[in-house]
């Protein structure tokens, strides 16, 4: 409704079912604490309403008009805007920025999003769910603390880049326009991950074990595997 008229140009009523779409994203966010930020991406790509939760201070905070950014050129804009309704995509699991900066403290994230469509079947922007990714990150540092053996866990991406990885320096090497693969240091792995799913295999003195994790089930295209 907020989005219908704002088109409209119902400054009155965008205003009024502005306020309610705040409001509902707010108790969402506040109650789940797991996303960082709900936008709502208008059609030219630019930030409308952009909310975010801060864990340290367990608050809410809404972006003001000068602090909303241009989006068009995100990948998670661009490609959503052309799905279907009810579909959405899963962005690449990376380092938040602002203004083209990597935010500081970093951030991990995980973007999902899906167009908004009306009732008559047009779209009027597309609506962004960003996920901590540290949520992923801590579940696999508590299992390695938990376990009883010397394991070594990875979380890597399709092209083996660190998603995860007891060193942190070797996290995140794309963000920081630089390489650091597990297939570097195991070449076979990326045999093994391109032909099966899931596996065991034994390499030298190691026995390592694989499976691919799908952050939107109903596609193949995209994965992270654990290690």
């Amino acid at each position: 409704q907020f989005l219908i008229w704002k088109d409209l140009g119902e400054h009155y009523k965008s205003d009024m079912w502005k306020k309610v779409c705040i409001d509902a994203l707010q108790d969402f966010m506040f109650t789940k604490k797991i996303y960082y930020k709900g936008r709502i991406i208008g059609n030219d790509g630019k930030e409308i309403i952009n909310i975010f939760f801060d864990r340290k201070s367990d608050k809410i905070h809404i972006s003001p008009e000068n602090k909303l950014q241009d989006r068009s050129y995100k990948n998670y804009f661009k490609d959503a805007i052309t799905l279907n309704k009810d579909a959405f995509l899963v962005s690449d699991f990376n380092l938040n920025r602002e203004f083209g900066q990597i935010e500081k403290p970093i951030v991990p994230a995980v973007r999902f999003s899906t167009p908004i469509v009306d009732s008559d079947g047009y779209k009027r922007g597309v609506f962004v769910a960003t996920i901590y990714g540290d949520i992923f990150l801590d579940t696999i540092t508590q299992n390695m603390q938990k376990s009883e053996h010397n394991l070594d866990y990875f979380l890597v991406d399709e092209e083996g880049e660190f998603l995860y990885h007891k060193d942190e320096e070797r996290r995140w090497a794309k963000d920081s326009d630089r390489s650091d693969s597990i297939f570097q240091e195991r070449g076979s792995l990326k045999e093994q991950i391109d032909t099966n799913e899931n596996g065991v295999y034994i390499e030298g003195d190691n026995i390592i074990s694989y499976y691919r994790v799908y952050p939107d089930e109903n596609s193949k295209k995209q994965y992270w595997t654990l290690v």
